[in-house]
């Protein structure tokens, strides 16, 4: 069986982050573990643990590398991390879980301390946004797989950029629906439902999960943040209190 591993600190951001990483191994067949770097006191991430009925192993060492050792073991699938500690914080992810992000060649699910999580305690929506190319289609592939298998709705969202939408994209009618049905089965191997949208990437992307009930936004990176490089995936974990699902797209 493989692992989803919940990497937590001792803090209040710990339960959110079990919470997610059970929902996710519920809903793939995993078992879900926890790994808590000693850094001092860790009675909260224990008794977090506890409250969750997750087990924990307590390890030393530096955060991020025995986070990434951990990850490279073969039953691990997906890492889980908080986005950082506070509500407020001033970033949009702590230094360790952006360490975690840029260097673990798995997928890792972003939770933000106000996560908004399931009530059922399994994933039940996905949102997929896709541009239109191999490089974001290819990233999400084996994900989209292991989440259609498991029952989970996948509602796959397409944003314009101004000047590139057709002129029927927003109409009712047969040429809109031959495009959206083209669409999914070009960058798509999976049911879905379309949503298309147009101007403002990261707000088209939000408003859709908000109102489509989305339990997880699942996107592909290049893990690399120099300039305004991943400016969507920085601004979406930093303004959705949804889990967001980052996977390298050179996986």
């Amino acid at each position: 069986m493989t692992v989803i591993l919940a990497a937590i600190d001792d803090s209040a951001a710990a339960l959110p982050v079990l919470r997610a990483a059970a929902a996710m191994a519920l809903t793939l067949g995993a078992a879900a573990q926890a790994v808590h770097v000693r850094e001092g006191i860790h009675e909260t991430a224990m008794a977090a643990a506890r409250h969750a009925g997750i087990s924990i192993q307590v390890v030393d060492g530096d955060p991020v590398d025995r986070i990434v050792e951990l990850s490279a073991t073969t039953t691990v699938s997906m890492v889980v991390v908080g986005a950082r500690r506070h509500r407020a914080g001033p970033r949009p992810w702590g230094h360790v879980a952006f360490a975690v992000m840029a260097q673990v060649r798995k997928p890792v699910l972003v939770v933000p301390p106000d996560a908004r999580l399931p009530r059922s305690e399994r994933i039940h929506r996905v949102l997929i946004p896709l541009e239109g190319t191999a490089h974001s289609a290819d990233a999400v592939a084996a994900e989209l797989q292991a989440l259609s298998r498991a029952g989970v709705s996948i509602t796959v969202l397409h944003v314009f950029h101004p000047g590139t939408a057709p002129r029927f994209w927003d109409q009712a009618g047969h040429a809109g629906q031959s495009w959206g049905t083209e669409f999914l089965a070009h960058w798509c191997d999976q049911p879905a439902d379309l949503c298309l949208r147009s101007g403002e990437v990261v707000a088209a992307i939000l408003d859709v999960a908000a109102s489509e009930s989305i339990d997880v936004i699942a996107l592909g990176w290049s893990q690399n943040t120099a300039g305004d490089r991943a400016r969507v995936v920085r601004d979406i974990v930093g303004r959705s209190n949804i889990p967001v699902l980052l996977t390298p797209t050179s996986r």
